[in-house]
């Protein structure tokens, strides 16, 4: 379901540092997907330790969304704001029909 959201997302996007961010979202939660469907478990590549402490275990998708995220963030800050359409009424007409 998010698969298809992120698809047309996209597609529907004008913004290109947005649609390149997402793009590796999909494909890991795509890459994720597969494996699930056709392992019943998602198939992890890396795991690390630093002596005692070990840190989730995470496979080429986990990275490729994580650094989905991290290209979203700036190309969400960067988008410019549309400001709204100012009023087609001018003030003078407003306080013409004000006054009594």
């Amino acid at each position: 379901m998010v698969s298809i959201f992120l698809i047309k997302v996209i597609l529907e996007n004008h913004h290109k540092g947005e649609a390149i961010a997402y793009s590796p979202i999909l494909g890991g939660a795509m890459g994720n997907l597969i494996d699930r469907v056709f392992r019943d478990y998602v198939v992890d590549s890396f795991d690390f330790y630093l002596r005692e402490r070990h840190w989730p275990v995470f496979n080429l998708a986990d990275i490729a969304i994580v650094l989905g995220v991290l290209l979203l963030v700036p190309a969400a800050c960067w988008v410019k704001k549309q400001t709204p359409m100012p009023s087609r009424m001018d003030l003078t007409d407003t306080y013409a029909y004000i006054r009594p």
